[in-house]
């Protein structure tokens, strides 16, 4: 029985699947950043979460939203793991992580930026 684990964890480690795999909705995934690891969309951009937003709830509307562009689901869309869909008051569709909800800064340009990262101190990398 040991033996079998032995061999199920090696397996698993040579199998090329990092450590940090998750359940994420597509295009979702784990970038390094000079902050640690963080959230990123399918181009590699950091994303965010404000620290206003009570759980499962977007307070970032309007010129906020232009700035810090939400992280849209499609119609329908629910529960991937630790993320969730929410419908934003536009009755658009927005990812959160652990309740927070998910955004990306109008001003990062390349994978790994962070220049969001403690805005107005409530602006933070999100990490997995």
């Amino acid at each position: 029985m040991l033996h079998r684990l032995i061999v199920a964890v090696f397996a698993a480690l040579l199998s090329g699947a990092p450590a940090w795999a998750f359940d994420a909705p597509r295009g979702v995934k784990v970038v390094n950043t000079e902050h640690g690891r963080a959230l990123a969309d399918e181009d590699g951009m950091t994303l965010y979460v404000y620290d206003r937003d009570p759980a499962f709830d977007s307070l970032c509307r309007d010129a906020c939203a232009k700035n810090w562009p939400p992280l849209v689901a499609r119609k329908g869309a629910d529960r991937v793991g630790r993320f969730l869909a929410i419908e934003r008051a536009d009755g658009t569709s927005q990812w959160t992580y652990a309740g927070k909800p998910l955004y990306r800064w109008s001003k990062d340009r390349e994978e790994g930026d962070v220049t969001g990262h403690g805005l107005a101190w409530v602006w933070r990398i999100a990490q997995p």
